[in-house]
């Protein structure tokens, strides 16, 4: 679990991909569809540009919220409450997004370092371990996967 006051890398916005880069500027927000479901998670800059623009508004936390315990047992609390099987996988790369150090800076780079064959995988697609997930910032860096 990262502490909040020792996030170790930043997050990228869902809606206008720039860096948010403190806990302090960013919100997790996700819509729901119909009383008691939840889907469509996703991390950006606390700005009226980046955040939902629904009526009401979209349920939310300040990011710093979700990065400790309380905020992943919360999370937790919403596998039961999502609509569908895409909000599901949805809300597990979110948990993993806020709760997985590094995970944020590799999540987009997981499949090109896979099919490269730079990077031995031996855990399900999505769910990197850490050791996995050194090699592929290594793999990122363009320096040598495995020592």
């Amino acid at each position: 679990m990262l502490d909040k006051n020792e996030l170790n890398n930043y997050f990228i916005c869902d809606h206008c991909h720039q860096k948010i880069e403190t806990v302090n500027l960013g919100f997790l927000e996700w819509l729901t569809p119909e009383r008691g479901k939840v889907e469509k998670f996703h991390i950006v800059h606390n700005d009226a540009k980046c955040l939902y623009d629904v009526k009401p508004a979209a349920p939310s936390w300040e990011l710093r919220s979700g990065i400790d315990e309380n905020g992943f047992i919360n999370l937790l609390g919403m596998v039961d409450e999502v609509s569908d099987a895409e909000a599901l996988a949805n809300l597990l790369d979110t948990i993993e997004r806020l709760t997985i150090p590094n995970y944020e800076l590799v999540r987009n780079s997981l499949e090109a370092a896979r099919k490269s064959g730079e990077v031995d995988f031996n855990t399900k697609p999505g769910f990197p371990s850490p050791a996995e997930i050194a090699a592929v910032l290594r793999y990122q860096n363009g320096e040598q996967v495995y020592k």
